[in-house]
């Protein structure tokens, strides 16, 4: 029988992992192995917050690379549990989300969002930039 790869291991241990503390939320976790090294991607729709998700699978990475020496740094070695060189998230927020942000912005806020000069004003932003910080920042596990 032919031994599964680390990065294979450890993308099956995140799914386990995501399965067990989201178990509603659809997750997409893929693995690869490249020159020099390894990485398992996550990615997921609405659900909980990349924080709360880099909270559970940064064990499973083993270091990071510091852009300043330009090298990759092994400085989070765990025994006993499959580790790749690089582990990335990324969530999507679906449209209806954004409505309900946008929505919720307007009422609270007593702003027309499809006023770009008016949001740009009062937020220092633009009206899909100011949407984007409210659902970095929230947890839609239960929506």
């Amino acid at each position: 029988m032919k031994e599964r790869s680390a990065h294979a291991m450890a993308a099956s241990e995140i799914r386990r992992e995501l399965k067990k503390a989201y178990p509603t939320i659809k997750f997409s976790v893929t693995s690869e192995c490249f020159s020099m090294g390894n990485s398992v991607r996550i990615h997921w729709t609405d659900g909980p917050t990349a924080d709360q998700i880099d909270s559970i699978v940064k064990k499973y990475q083993y270091g990071n690379f510091d852009g300043m020496q330009d090298l990759y740094e092994y400085n989070n070695c765990i025994d006993g549990i499959p580790q790749v060189k690089y582990v990335q998230t990324s969530r999507t927020i679906s449209d209806t989300i954004k409505m309900d942000v946008k929505d919720k912005i307007e009422k609270l806020y007593g702003i027309d969002m499809s006023d770009e000069r008016a949001v740009m004003d009062k937020f220092g932003c633009w009206p899909d930039q100011l949407v984007w910080r409210e659902t970095c920042k929230n947890d839609y596990s239960t929506v």
